[in-house]
C-alpha cells in the first residue's frame, strides 16, 4: 500500500511540474499582461498625424504623451487604461489597432483634418 501511495504523490509532483512548464511556455509566447498595451499606427506610407496619449496607471495617475508622427508607428505602454487621440495632418488614410489584455480595437479613418478618439480599459 506504501509503494502505491509514494506512486501517486510522484505522479502529482511531475503532473504540476508539467503544468507549470506549460503555464510559463504560454507566457514566455507572447501572452499580454492585463497592463500591457500595444498600439499599432498603419495606413497609408508617411501619412503624418498628431496623437495625445493618455496612459492611466493603476493608482489612477495619468500620463500625457503627445507626438508628431508619421504612418507607420508602433508604440507599447504599462497601464489599466488608454484613451487616444489622433488628428490626421494629410490626405491619406490611418488604421489604429490597439491590444490589451488579449483584446483587440480596430479604428480607421482619412482625409486631412479627421480625428480618431478612442477609449480601452
Amino acid at each position: 500500500m506504501k509503494k502505491f501511495g509514494k506512486e501517486r504523490r510522484r505522479r502529482a509532483v511531475l503532473g504540476g511540474a508539467v503544468m507549470a512548464s506549460v503555464m510559463m511556455a504560454s507566457q514566455a509566447g507572447g501572452a499580454q499582461s492585463a497592463s500591457e498595451i500595444d498600439v499599432s499606427v498603419t495606413g497609408t506610407p508617411d501619412t503624418r498625424f498628431t496623437a495625445r496619449w493618455d496612459i492611466v496607471a493603476p493608482d489612477g495617475s495619468h500620463r500625457i504623451v503627445e507626438e508628431q508622427s508619421s504612418v507607420p508607428l508602433k508604440r507599447h505602454f504599462e497601464g489599466v487604461a488608454l484613451q487616444a487621440s489622433i488628428t490626421l495632418l494629410d490626405a491619406g488614410r490611418l488604421q489604429l489597432d490597439v491590444e490589451k489584455g488579449g483584446n483587440r480595437s480596430h479604428s480607421s479613418t482619412g482625409g486631412e483634418g479627421s480625428r480618431l478618439n478612442l477609449s480601452v480599459r
